[in-house]
């Protein structure tokens, strides 16, 4: 369950719930609600766990995988990621389809390693559109 892995990434990093708030730049009530299910991170928290902790999104998301980014996994690329996001919300709009959060999250992470994978670069919208109409398919 994505909040009790929260709670395990602090814990991990020895870290209080005020201190965690902190180095994320979050609102301590804000840790608390992630932690306690009653809400889901959004993808400016989501991007400072990895940037700042380098938690492993997919993990974080799915369960799979391991909690921290290792060497030789695929780098960030915040535009990239941006851009992934947004040709996955437009193309769930085309379709008339809602995804909950944490699945559209764990479509979106798919995308963008299939995108780094592939060697797309930011910018590639059409390819990028492409991809993301591919996934959304398989939904």
């Amino acid at each position: 369950m994505l909040s009790e892995r929260l709670k395990a990434v602090r814990l991990k990093q020895n870290l209080s719930q005020r201190e965690i708030a902190q180095t994320l730049e979050i609102g301590l009530k804000s840790w608390q609600q992630y932690e306690n299910g009653s809400s889901i991170p959004g993808g400016k928290v989501l991007e400072a766990l990895l940037l700042k902790l380098r938690v492993n999104i997919n993990w974080l998301l799915s369960g799979t995988g391991s909690m921290y980014f290792n060497e030789g996994e695929v780098e960030y690329d915040r535009e990239l990621m941006i851009q992934a996001i947004a040709a996955l919300d437009d193309c769930l709009a085309k379709r008339g389809m809602e995804l909950d959060p944490v699945r559209k999250g764990k479509v979106a992470v798919k995308l963008f390693e299939n995108l780094k994978r592939s060697g797309v670069s930011a910018g590639n919208l059409e390819m990028i559109g492409k991809e993301a109409g591919e996934l959304v398919e398989l939904v």
